[in-house]
């Protein structure tokens, strides 16, 4: 008689737990857009071109750091980031995120292209989360170990900000 209770205990805790994960990244998307649409992250990053450390650079500022770092519930170094840009809203689209080969994060994901003023711009992150309690509920997983893919994705135009010919554009 108990079985059934805890089994639904058991899902109703991990979806909670994965709700409150989503929160979490989409927050942090949020904070990643905010300095992408106002120009705040590209004038701070006059001067660097490389897409690995803009998107390193781009986690900082999502994750925080120090005192300011944001409480999650999965590793935020573990987050993957495609920034790309647009014509147009209608032609906007996310990146794929999903390897259905590998039932893993495509090794293609992650990219940068910088946000210039005026311009669409498609902000991806995506991670992977633990389930506990997979048994309990079939179909919820997709990756290889297991674990749950969340994604949350943002679209929007920049303002526009003065820029420099230095700048990270």
């Amino acid at each position: 008689m108990s079985l059934p209770f805890f089994m639904l205990l058991g899902g109703i805790i991990q979806w909670c737990f994965i709700i409150w994960a989503q929160t979490n990244l989409d927050f942090m998307v949020e904070r990643a857009e905010r300095n992408l649409f106002t120009g705040n992250f590209q004038t701070a990053n006059t001067g660097v071109t490389d897409p690995t450390t803009l998107l390193a650079n781009l986690k900082t500022v999502m994750c925080g750091s120090g005192t300011s770092a944001v409480a999650t519930v999965f590793v935020c170094n573990n987050v993957k980031l495609n920034v790309s840009s647009a014509s147009s809203f209608a032609s906007s689209a996310s990146a794929t995120a999903y390897d259905p080969a590998t039932k893993a994060i495509s090794a293609k994901f992650e990219g940068y292209t910088c946000a210039k003023p005026g311009q669409i711009v498609v902000v991806t992150a995506v991670v992977s989360l633990s389930v506990f309690f997979a048994k309990l509920l079939p179909g919820l997983t997709g990756m290889a170990d297991g674990s749950y893919l969340m994604r949350s994705t943002g679209v929007f135009r920049t303002e526009p900000y003065s820029s420099t010919s230095t700048g990270a554009c």
